[in-house]
């Protein structure tokens, strides 16, 4: 790997020579100019800002890899880490977990002895740009109330949509909407920098209105060209507070000429547990009006088992965070296993959220999940755009049935 014709840097961090070798040749192979560390306190001395990869054993003698996170997190660290050690699979996950937690960048994992094509892989998936994001850190510059009242207002707010597909058929089954602000001078700001905004400043309603109004207007329209799908809108805590609410969305869909099966209302648990009672009025009359309810972000809170067992949820969403390790965390593979063999039993249908390449695509469809959205099957598009990248899908789709 290069950037502006230089070899990316790589730091090797073990006090086994024959590791460090054995990673610096492998490492060298892919294009990185590696320096080799035995001693973590020449870390300290070693690390700065340029470096790409840190490929670090836990169990260093003077400063232990728990310690060297720290570190890297103390000095807002933004280099890629692959965590190694000959500990059991759990300690390395609890490391992963610090490290996340802590906001730095942790590629993978790998249990000692390594494997080769573990290694590789995960050189090579740093060397590919990350697609989270598309606003640029001078688009990202922070709002106020007024701007996005104004913004309302104007609907300067539009709908982008991310695609989900049947994994079975490989067939457009739903697109779940994603607020997304054309700002007049900001350019494209995306919903992480304006929705907690929303929600402390009431604006959230008026938001919630916008987007619902937007994705069933879009759906309607695609209806109109032969494109039968459901929109997934997400909603917040404040949303289900609302007692009419569920009453405002029969009225919209009627508005739009739609079928209440068209319309998936997705909620996270957090959304649920400041008053159940309350949410589960609201959820319960939603559902009875035909409409879709999907758990988003299953897994990431304490008692979504107890949210699936009280709530009447008919869809289970699968957190991008297990998805997208469970090529090389064999405990995040255990949770997506778990989570899909639970809406089974559940009578839930059941997706998998952050599904960025094929061999995630397989291994979820191995575990028998329902449907699949992620960045392999399509990034959030322009509603305009579904059309054209059904075609695209289409084509993909006979390439994906005869492999």
């Amino acid at each position: 790997m290069q950037i502006n014709n230089q070899p990316s840097r790589l730091l090797v961090v073990d006090d086994e020579k024959d590791i460090c070798e054995f990673i610096s040749f492998v490492a060298s192979n892919a294009g990185y100019a590696v320096t080799s560390i035995t001693d973590s306190h020449d870390f300290i001395k070693e690390y700065s800002d340029d470096v790409s990869i840190i490929v670090m054993d836990l169990t260093m003698p003077g400063m232990d890899g728990v310690e060297l996170i720290r570190h890297l997190a103390s000095v807002d660290s933004k280099s890629g880490i692959i965590l190694m050690s000959g500990f059991d699979m759990s300690v390395l996950h609890s490391a992963r977990e610090l490290a996340d937690s802590r906001g730095l960048n942790v590629i993978g994992v790998l249990e000692k002895p390594i494997s080769i094509s573990n290694l590789e892989e995960m050189l090579d998936r740093r060397s590919k740009p990350r697609e989270d994001c598309s606003c640029s850190k001078a688009n990202c510059n922070s709002v106020t109330a007024d701007e996005l009242r104004q913004a309302i207002q104007n609907n300067e707010i539009t709908n982008y949509y991310q695609p989900k597909v049947d994994i079975p058929s490989h067939f457009l089954v739903a697109v779940e909407a994603l607020a997304r602000w054309h700002h007049p001078e900001k350019g494209l700001i995306m919903p992480d920098d304006f929705i907690g905004l929303a929600e402390d400043t009431e604006l959230i309603r008026n938001l919630t209105s916008l987007v619902l109004d937007n994705a069933l207007s879009d759906c309607s329209e695609w209806k109109s060209k032969g494109i039968v799908v459901q929109v997934a809108v997400n909603v917040s805590a404040k949303a289900l507070t609302d007692l009419n609410f569920p009453d405002q969305l029969q009225e919209k869909l009627i508005q739009y000429k739609l079928d209440p099966s068209q319309l998936i209302i997705e909620v996270t648990e957090s959304a649920i547990t400041d008053d159940i009672s309350h949410a589960l009025d609201i959820l319960t009359r939603i559902r009875m009006k035909g409409i879709h309810l999907s758990i988003d972000d299953f897994g990431t809170g304490y008692s979504s088992i107890q949210m699936l067992h009280r709530g009447p949820f008919d869809e289970l969403k699968v957190d991008r965070s297990f998805v997208r390790h469970m090529e090389t965390d064999q405990d995040a593979h255990t949770i997506v296993e778990i989570s899909i063999d639970f809406s089974k039993k559940m009578n839930m249908k059941v997706v998998a959220e952050g599904i960025e390449t094929q061999e995630m695509w397989d291994l979820v469809a191995k575990l028998g999940c329902d449907e699949a959205q992620g960045f392999f099957i399509s990034p959030a598009i322009p509603a305009t755009e579904i059309p054209h990248w059904l075609v695209g899908w289409k084509q993909k789709q006979l390439r994906l049935c005869c492999a």
